[in-house]
């Protein structure tokens, strides 16, 4: 992952923490090998770097912590859900699709933008996004140096009143849930018109204004977390 950008009210502290985390979240899956003579309890779970289920387990509250300290979620489902997203980014290439994350409110101002900060930080590869060609998505998806974690601000000004115009970028989000999905493209070498296959496949965090203006194809593989503006006194 990237490393982690100093936000407003962040620690050193804190961005010591993100470091630790990258570091620990992309293991491998954890296998029944033994390590003996570590102290640790005989026939304890753990991968081929001798990290035990345990530290995964430590990971996870980790990432869980991270989020709480600077997002009001409305639910701990949600607080629950957005941690396992987060983690999931760093695990992709064993899943044959990845959900949507969907950070949706009827108002400015709830903590949509907020959370992406957050997920930029913890997130494999990330790219926060607003307003972007299609053109750019795909070959950032298919960026040879990596896959990104796609972090799409203000979705809701692309499926709005320009939805017709952005239908490569509808078509990319729904297709690119699924391992293997490519965009097939048409280029110029020279007077000879090639085509291209562009990967698709990416996890992708979605925030904007009302979920009404997102397509039924596109929520229907999403992670639909409700934001809403803090209420007075709450903290």
């Amino acid at each position: 992952m990237s490393a982690p950008r100093r936000r407003s009210g962040l620690t050193p502290q804190d961005e010591t923490a993100t470091e630790a985390i990258d570091r620990r979240a992309a293991e491998d899956t954890p296998s029944t090998a033994r390590v003996p003579g570590d102290g640790q309890q005989a026939g304890a779970a753990r991968n081929e770097n001798g990290q035990s289920q345990d530290e995964g387990a430590a990971l996870l509250d980790e990432v869980h912590a991270m989020l709480a300290k600077f997002i009001v979620f409305p639910s701990p489902e949600n607080l629950d859900a957005v941690t396992l997203w987060a983690v999931h980014t760093h695990a992709l290439d064993m899943f044959e699709t990845t959900p949507r994350l969907a950070l949706l409110s009827p108002e400015p101002g709830s903590g949509k933008t907020r959370v992406l900060e957050i997920l930029e930080m913890l997130v494999l590869r990330p790219q926060l996004t607003v307003n972007v060609s299609p053109a750019y998505l795909f070959r950032k998806v298919a960026d040879e140096d990596g896959r990104p974690t796609i972090l799409y601000d203000e979705i809701d000004t692309v499926f709005g009143a320009k939805a017709r115009e952005n239908e490569d970028i509808r078509g990319m989000l729904n297709a690119g849930y699924r391992r293997g999905a490519t965009a097939g493209r048409c280029k110029m070498m020279g007077t000879v018109v090639e085509t291209e296959e562009l990967p698709a496949f990416a996890a992708v965090a979605l925030a904007g204004l009302n979920d009404r203006r997102l397509p039924d194809t596109l929520l229907s593989r999403c992670i639909v977390v409700k934001m809403r503006r803090r209420a007075p006194g709450k903290t």
